[in-house]
Formats: structure tokens, C-alpha cells, sequence
């Protein structure tokens, strides 16, 4: 099915994805509780895959007189994340300034096929991932298009497995020493260029960043070799299982998926 997809027809979905900014989300949760000590300091927020602007409503909650910029690549959302923020400076006037990209973040600009869903929060570039969906042509932009020097900006990134294009997008972000970067790491990753979670934070390791698991979203921020190494260490079981299961997807894929789901549930035992 193409075409470009309309409000109307995804009205419904929109409206419930508005609902869940001011409703306990609970596989959210721990991802909220830390924004705040994460946009300390910053003058900026850019949120890469803003969907309908949850993450955009909460961290104005938290800013004052810094830059939000949400950035999204589903046309079908560009309204809804403008009404996001009129209830988000209703909720909260902390003098912060707004602003909508609508674009991919890709590694090289232009424009990319987009698939949109019926219910919106799993769209994405990679139509293999995706039944029924509508394909629409989007511009694409690299992340650095929106740098600025000397600015403290947290970037939070969920983009249903581009991540590694989009940081490859990001050379000044990555080799300043004001930016960190707050990303959903999605299991499958890119198949087409072979780029999983793995790939994507030994990139930032090798950019100087350490990275810090929480609950589904991971927080990478420079620092030196030996703590940057030694957080590695502790994810790297973790991203490993993922990496065989999702490159190796047939019976070895299968087996490490169940071994990985064995001890995921050990860990969420132990440490509720």
C-alpha cells in the first residue's frame, strides 16, 4: 500500500498516543524519573523520533528558557506534536522555545522511503519490519544540521533502529564536549547495513562516551578510558545475546533469544 498517510485516517491512534503524556506509563517510568538530573544544565533538548511529543511535554517541565526541537519524521505527526506543545506550556510556562523538524535524521541528506503504521508508534524506514503499512517520501537531514557550539543539549533518541545512520550523522555532536545523548537502543537494529545496539555503543566508546543502562533507553556521556570501559563491560553480555539473536536469526538466533529471555527475567527478579 503507498501513498501518504492522513490525520483522519489516524485520528484514533493520535489521540491515544496524547492520552499517555499525562497518564503513568509504565514502561516509561524509570526513563522519566531520570530526565530531569539528565537536562540539568542544558540549554537544549532535541528529541530524534518525537512520535507526539511525550518526552517533549515532560522535559519543559524541567527546562527553563532553553531550545526544545522535536524532530520527527511521520508527516502525519506535525499537528499533534504542535498541540503537545501548547498543553505542554499550559502544564508548565517556563519560557522555553519550540520548534518542529519534520525529516528523518539519516546519514546523508536527501529523502527515504517512511512506513507509516495504523497505531503510529512503531513507524519506521525499514519496511521489512512492517505489515500493512502506508509508504510516504520524507526529506532527510543529518543530526548535525543542528548543532550549535558551546551549548549544552541533551539529544534523546528513538528511531526504531536507525540509530547508527543518524549518529553517523552526528560528527560535530559527537566530537564536542557539550552534547550527551539519551537513546532507545531497538533489538533489531539495521539489518540492511548489519548495525545492531552492539555496533552502535562501541561507536560511541570509540567517540569518548560511556554508557549507562536505563531501563530501556541508554545514556551515553563523555568520560574518560577507565569508567567509560568498565560501564562498557557491564552492558556488553547484554548487547552480545542481542546482537547474536538479531543477526543470526535462525535456529542459533533462536536459541540465544530464549537464553537471553531466561535471563532477562533473572535480572528483573534480582533487581526489581
Amino acid at each position: 500500500m503507498t501513498g501518504t498517510g492522513n490525520q483522519t485516517d489516524h485520528s484514533d491512534a493520535i489521540s491515544r498516543l496524547q492520552r499517555l503524556q499525562f497518564e503513568a506509563v509504565p514502561n516509561e517510568q524509570r526513563e522519566l524519573a531520570a530526565l530531569p538530573g539528565l537536562l540539568e544544565g542544558c540549554e537544549r533538548f532535541i528529541d530524534v523520533g518525537a512520535n507526539v511529543g511525550f518526552y517533549v511535554f515532560h522535559a519543559n517541565r524541567s527546562l527553563h528558557g532553553a531550545e526544545i526541537v522535536a524532530i520527527e519524521a511521520n508527516p502525519v505527526l506535525r499537528r499533534a506534536l504542535e498541540e503537545t506543545w501548547e498543553h505542554a506550556r499550559t502544564d508548565s510556562e517556563n519560557g522555553n522555545r519550540f520548534k518542529v523538524e519534520s525529516c528523518a535524521i539519516w546519514d546523508e541528506p536527501g529523502s527515504i522511503e517512511f512506513y507509516v503504521t495504523r497505531n503510529l508508534d512503531d513507524s519506521s524506514a525499514f519496511s521489512t519490519r512492517i505489515a500493512e503499512a502506508t509508504k510516504t517520501a520524507v526529506p532527510t537531514r543529518e543530526l548535525d544540521a543542528f548543532y550549535q557550539p558551546l551549548k549544552k543539549t541533551l539529544i534523546k533518541m528513538d528511531i526504531e533502529g536507525a540509530e547508527y545512520r543518524a549518529l553517523k550523522s552526528a560528527r560535530r555532536f559527537l566530537g564536542c564536549g557539550h552534547a550527551e545523548f539519551f537513546v532507545e537502543l531497538h533489538p533489531f537494529g539495521d539489518a540492511a547495513i548489519r548495525k545492531y545496539p552492539l555496533q552502535v555503543c562501541n561507536l560511541f566508546f570509540r567517540n569518548g562516551f560511556a554508557c549507562e543502562r536505563i531501563y530501556h533507553h541508554y545514556h551515553f556521556v563523555k568520560a574518560g578510558i577507565a569508567y567509560r570501559t568498565l560501564l562498557y563491560l557491564s552492558v556488553f553480555p547484554h548487547l552480545f545475546l542481542l546482537w547474536l539473536s538479531n543477526r543470526y536469526p535462525g535456529r542459533l538466533g533462536r536459541t540465544v533469544k530464549q537464553l537471553h529471555g531466561f535471563l532477562a527475567n533473572v535480572r528483573r527478579r534480582l533487581f526489581p
